[in-house]
């Protein structure tokens, strides 16, 4: 179990960098890392897996919801160009 916590969300669900987005594929490839690394899978775990499990499985919740939000989506594709998305102005 190892979830690079550093890459983009678009290549964490293998998807291109892009704001049209594939539904389909981004709710299969989350089903798919949800259940390598949900926290349930590491209930008998030591402390160590238990954490990861924890944060792995929350980046991957993140990173679906924002993916899954055109408005999100939006917002996140700018923030990795370095342009904030200064709603007030």
């Amino acid at each position: 179990m190892s979830i690079n916590l550093q890459q983009d969300f678009f290549s964490l669900f293998q998807l291109p960098i892009q704001f049209a987005c594939n539904q389909t594929d981004l709710e299969q490839h989350y089903r798919a890392l949800q259940k390598r690394v949900h926290p349930d899978q590491f209930a008998r775990g030591s402390d160590t897996e238990q954490r990861l499990a924890l944060q792995y499985a929350t980046f991957i919740n993140e990173a679906y919801h924002t993916l899954k939000q055109p408005i999100e989506r939006g917002r996140y594709l700018l923030s990795l160009r370095g342009v904030p998305a200064d709603e007030e102005n």
